[in-house]
């Protein structure tokens, strides 16, 4: 490398035409803080602060975070500067200052192809160091971000498991709900909730130069939203997202038809899990406990009807248990038949029919 170094500190640093900039570069068309540098432990992101333009490999720089990785070239006013591995600081010889200022030699020109001509009255000493520095400072910080995320790298390869867990962690802080954790073959798997689609691409480049850190289970947050939103689509509820995978379902239910939208919202919980939690804070009119009809103690009341992979259907009660067509439960009631609508109990040679919309006795 030719020319002046410098480190780059931890944190903003700012590039630009002013005396004020961390560095500087002396060109009518950069503007006075034109750059914003971030640098963190994990990487180094780049972000145009003014109206004026500014390109990252070609395309145009706006105003959001870009990750800068070496091989990028970043482009200001006419001044163009690349990044490049970063290496031990060296002295510089005579022989490159003297090519810095016999610019004709110099093999860096090759970046100037294409300058407008309003270069010819900048000072090609001048313009040349600016550039130099601004390159140094780019490769110092792009190599303390591939000496820290590139696999093979002796920080990463010496790390054990809860080191390597919480740098994957720091440089996911944008996605607040996604967790690390080990996996098989002491791999780290990245899991959780992300709000769009279009995001899991953007963690998948994250997490790319880390070695062994592999995608599991993401979940989408607005499309578990609109298929909660659509399956309730008929009814007064209503479903927000309370985080972490949790649907808020809300609202006020009828007093006519209570027990039956509670039961929808509980074969609901259960359609959903585990990706998501269902949370009924549903204001119900009508009653949804346990009746008692004939004599003896009152019928348990049941959140779900469903079916294994045999067929066999089976309940469940409100206390966790399950019981199959002809099981005899704690209170001497025994279960007749179980219909997706409705159960018949049977106590003391007296049948009990349990409507899952509401209970009755024929």
């Amino acid at each position: 490398m030719m020319g002046r170094s410098m480190s780059l500190s931890l944190g903003e640093n700012w590039v630009g035409s002013s005396a004020e900039c961390d560095v500087i570069l002396p060109d009518r068309d950069v503007a006075a803080r034109h750059l914003r540098l971030h640098v963190g432990h994990i990487a180094v992101s780049i972000q145009n602060a003014t109206d004026a333009a500014a390109t990252l490999n070609g395309e145009a720089l706006g105003a959001g975070r870009r990750t800068l990785v070496p091989g990028d070239v970043v482009g200001a006013g006419s001044i163009r500067f690349g990044i490049q591995w970063a290496a031990p600081a060296l002295a510089v010889p005579p022989e490159y200052e003297q090519a810095a200022v016999a610019a004709h030699s110099s093999p860096l020109l090759a970046w100037a192809a294409g300058v407008p001509g309003a270069l010819a009255r900048i000072d090609v000493r001048k313009w040349l160091l600016g550039v130099l520095i601004a390159w140094a400072v780019l490769a110092l910080a792009a190599g303390g971000y591939y000496a820290v995320t590139h696999r093979g790298n002796a920080q990463w390869a010496g790390a054990n498991q809860f080191e390597r867990i919480r740098m994957v962690q720091q440089a996911l802080t944008g996605y607040p709900e996604l967790a690390v954790a080990p996996g098989d073959g002491g791999k780290l798997v990245v899991s959780g909730y992300l709000p769009t689609s279009g995001e899991r691409d953007q963690v998948q480049h994250v997490i790319e130069p880390f070695g062994g850190v592999v995608l599991g289970k993401i979940y989408n947050v607005d499309k578990m939203v609109a298929e909660a939103r659509q399956y309730f689509s008929d009814t007064p509820l209503s479903v927000s997202y309370g985080g972490h995978g949790k649907l808020v379902i809300s609202g006020v239910a009828p007093p006519a038809g209570s027990a039956a939208l509670a039961q929808r919202i509980r074969n609901f919980q259960h359609d959903a899990a585990p990706a998501a939690k269902v949370v009924d804070e549903v204001q119900y009119r009508g009653a949804r406990g346990p009746v008692n009809l004939g004599s003896g103690a009152p019928l348990p009341e049941i959140v779900g009807v469903y079916q294994d992979d045999s067929g066999t259907r089976f309940i469940q009660t409100q206390n966790g248990e399950h019981y199959f067509e002809g099981a005899q439960m704690r209170d001497g009631l025994q279960i007749v038949s179980i219909a997706p609508d409705t159960v018949v109990f049977e106590r003391g040679g007296q049948k009990i029919v349990w409507h899952i919309a509401g209970p009755g006795q024929p």
